[in-house]
């Protein structure tokens, strides 16, 4: 009802993502790095650097509303930063009441995980959606904070904010067969370069790769032509 008779005022919401990856290069790192110790952050501290507040359920609006109107310095973390900048603008844009005029800031979870020195300049870290896993809050709790007074992390999402990132959640997942099935193309290419060489470096006859890049054809078939 508030809302409808005085309607919130927008603004500008920056998103931290930076430019999104391609997920192919992103799945043939993980495939090269098993361990997956290439992508632990140098970051994340042993002990919390943060004091942990829960709001669940109580509304974005008002936990993110009344930390951007005092004036401080706010991040939001969101299961899909780049999807929630259009909403983030129009309800919380014009509640950012810092020194200078400056946007929301937003920054996606996975790209949180990866580079947790992008929350060092904020006070308050204000989790929108729910993390992917339950790693998200330790997190928040070790994310660095370049404060000398007291820095927090503050879980407000609630059961729509759930929905969201569970949605953003399959819409990562189903990118997946695809991205695979190119990775496989080009490991294979790679394969008949290499064999190709090979057999005409040894004199053998030259029907050999080609019968190879058939039978790898039919097992590496695109996944809707094979359905």
């Amino acid at each position: 009802m508030l809302r409808a008779v005085c309607p919130p005022e927008p603004g500008e919401c920056r998103v931290l993502d930076g430019a999104p990856e391609p997920i192919g290069p992103a799945l043939e790192r993980a495939l090269a790095d098993p361990s997956g110790t290439a992508h632990t952050p140098a970051g994340h501290r042993s002990t919390p650097t943060r004091a942990l507040r829960d709001h669940r359920g109580q509304g974005i609006a008002g936990v993110a509303g009344d930390l951007l109107s005092s004036g401080e310095e706010v991040l939001l973390v969101c299961a899909d930063a780049p999807r929630r900048r259009a909403g983030l603008e129009r309800v919380l844009g014009g509640l950012c009441r810092t020194e200078r005029p400056a946007p929301l800031n937003a920054v996606s979870w996975p790209v949180l995980n990866a580079r947790p020195e992008l929350a060092g300049p904020f006070r308050h870290l204000v989790a929108v959606d729910p993390p992917p896993t339950s790693a998200g809050e330790t997190l928040l709790a070790e994310a660095p904070a370049n404060l000398t007074q007291g820095a927090f992390a503050h879980l407000a999402w609630g059961a729509p904010e759930a929905d969201f990132a569970l949605a953003a959640a399959r819409a990562e997942l189903d990118l997946e067969p695809s991205a695979i099935y190119r990775a496989s193309r080009r490991a294979l290419a790679q394969a008949e370069r290499y064999l190709t060489s090979q057999g005409a470096a040894s004199g053998a006859p030259g029907s050999a790769p080609e019968e190879a890049r058939t039978a790898f054809s039919s097992v590496t078939a695109a996944p809707e032509a094979a359905a």
